[in-house]
């Protein structure tokens, strides 16, 4: 059963379908930096995270997914890092991100107050973004199940790839809302696997493009309403709706409905509950339930993720004195 399925793996990852994508990308409803380098620095401190996805549990050698990340501001830049590792069976990926970005603000910057304290919000911001990245693809082919041995293609041994990588993106704000725009993967590296160089082992290019209203529902509640979509150069899209809840900028609950438009395996639509909760002063925690509303859903406990934040340089001294007048 094992080597069933890490051979299935092998055929979804290197078919000339060209669907090759970084997993970090999963992940953006916790950390919208994961999906525009335009985003680095847009907090007044800086945010730290770690975080492990664990997809589709119950079954043997399902994916599973590390990433760390931080960003925060320099004056009108901001500057970020995402270090990320992916084992997906027989397939293992890993490597690091360098961000920059650079504000233009227009008009001054928005005081709130508010129960949970003063917050701080820009009237009008554009953001212009760019990272580069460094990742290592590595195959082990050492556990294939064939019927013909003497393949040439398949040599038993782990098989490396090192990729240089690159995107850029934009990002918008006006009073309460957001729209970025994005481009990952724009080399569309080439993996020289199987000792040979195949064409269409190729990195996606991918345009994202994403956008969030935030609504006030009175001095407690936030509603915010977003979406995303996600396409290829071979148009293979995916379209995400969210509906976030904030509760005092420090608890909050979301719904997400995800669906492939036009994958050549099948529309591949899942369901996401998300929730995010203060930990201790500049501690948060944020954890995510996915459940597939597919064929891949029968026999898993469905998909995971749990985050830990440090928001570093944020002001929870002044907070806490608001809160007590």
């Amino acid at each position: 059963m094992r080597r069933t399925f890490v051979f299935i793996l092998f055929l979804l990852f290197f078919s000339k379908t060209y669907c090759q994508d970084l997993p970090i990308y999963k992940q953006y409803v916790m950390n919208e930096f994961l999906i525009n380098p335009a985003f680095a620095g847009y907090y007044d401190y800086s945010p730290i995270m770690i975080s492990n996805r664990m997809q589709w549990v119950g079954i043997e050698n399902a994916p599973e997914t590390q990433i760390f990340s931080a960003q925060g501001p320099i004056g009108n830049s901001g500057i970020g890092a995402i270090v990320f590792r992916d084992q997906n069976g027989i397939f293992s990926q890993s490597g690091a991100q360098l961000a920059y970005s650079y504000r233009i603000n227009f008009g001054k910057t928005q005081k709130i107050r508010k129960k949970s304290g003063k917050v701080s919000r820009k009237s009008s911001m554009l953001a212009f973004g760019c990272a580069f990245s460094g990742f290592q693809v590595n195959i082990d082919q050492s556990d294939f199940f064939v019927n013909d041995l003497r393949d040439p293609a398949i040599s038993g041994v782990i098989e490396t790839a090192n990729l240089p990588e690159a995107s850029c993106g934009l990002f918008f704000q006006n009073k309460n809302l957001k729209i970025g725009l994005s481009g990952l993967q724009l080399l569309e590296s080439r993996m020289n696997l199987y000792q040979r160089e195949e064409e269409n082992n190729r990195m996606q290019r991918r345009i994202l493009l994403h956008a969030a209203v935030t609504s006030t529902i009175n001095e407690d509640f936030e509603f915010e309403p977003s979406f995303l979509y996600n396409t290829t150069t071979q148009w293979q899209s995916r379209l995400d709706f969210n509906c976030k809840l904030i509760y005092h900028n420090d608890y909050w609950f979301a719904a997400s409905y995800s669906r492939e438009l036009n994958s050549p395996y099948g529309q591949n639509i899942s369901m996401k509950l998300l929730t995010g909760l203060k930990l201790y002063r500049k501690f948060y925690m944020a954890y995510s339930f996915e459940y597939a509303l597919s064929e891949i859903q029968i026999g898993t406990l469905g998909s995971h993720d749990l985050a830990i934040f440090y928001n570093m340089g944020m002001d929870v001294e002044r907070k806490r004195k608001i809160r007590r007048r």
